[in-house]
């Protein structure tokens, strides 16, 4: 029969491994978690970075002829994220505003936070656009400023945190958000209780908050204990047939623990 002491290793070895794989799941869980924040944030930026090359191609009219207009309105029929697109210049008063020649006409308005919700970096600013003259639902902006010169383009909310989430991401809420942390959109499931992830964007003024459910780590938990206390089960199993295999072929053979070889 095995020692006690032997018993007693393998029971702290299971225990060790026990508690080690259990910290590695957590870790493995929170890395995952970061990575798909990660991935989530390179499609945001993928889609606003397309846009800005867009925008930075878009000619500049010298006045808001309806020439100007149809040309700016075509720019938007044949890009699949601008809902609308305005360009003009920067004028400095009491109150910064611009004067812009977009698709729907000419327009002048008061760069305030009354207009938009802006964020800055670079010459980009990002922004959730809270005039609703021609659309119920908010939009959000992405707009160049640059040598008292402004292109804007309204985007649409779906190309920038769009329908692949829940496809590729399965359990999990996505928040789009300014850079302190100001929600903007939110795709996936609703979650009351779960871990998050946050992960901030170098090019745009924006974070992506990624969250899931604590049940899905108590899965991964559980499906791995399930599988240690199987492979222990069996490995234990092995050792008490073997030990009762060894007892019961001394028991046949006693003599063999006394046989003297001579020469």
């Amino acid at each position: 029969m095995f020692p006690k002491r032997t018993w007693q290793n393998l029971i702290f070895i299971f225990l060790y491994t026990l508690l080690i794989g259990c910290v590695y799941q957590v870790l493995t869980f929170r890395q995952e978690l970061s990575s798909s924040a990660e991935q989530i944030l390179s499609k945001v930026e993928f889609q606003l970075s397309k846009i800005e090359t867009e925008l930075r191609a878009v000619y500049q009219p010298t006045d808001c002829s309806t020439e100007a207009q149809k040309v700016l309105a075509h720019h938007v029929f044949r890009s699949l994220g601008l809902r609308g697109l305005a360009v003009g210049t920067v004028q400095s008063g009491d109150e910064e505003s611009f004067i812009a020649c977009s698709n729907f006409g000419q327009h002048k308005a008061a760069v305030t936070s009354e207009f938009w919700d802006a964020r800055y970096s670079r010459d980009v600013a990002f922004a959730k656009i809270k005039q609703i003259e021609y659309r119920r639902d908010p939009s959000y902006a992405l707009a160049i400023i640059k040598d008292n010169t402004i292109v804007l383009g309204a985007i649409n909310p779906r190309i920038i945190l769009g329908w692949w989430i829940e496809p590729f991401f399965p359990q999990t809420k996505a928040v789009l958000s300014f850079n302190d942390g100001e929600a903007l959109l939110s795709r996936g499931i609703d979650i009351d209780d779960g871990i998050e992830m946050s992960t901030y964007s170098e090019r745009y003024p924006i974070m992506v908050r990624v969250t899931q459910p604590i049940t899905v780590l108590w899965d991964k938990l559980l499906t791995f204990i399930e599988r240690l206390t199987l492979g222990g089960v069996l490995a234990f199993g092995s050792l008490l047939l073997l030990d009762v295999y060894r007892r019961s072929t001394r028991r046949e053979n006693p003599e063999q623990d006394f046989e003297v070889s001579h020469d």
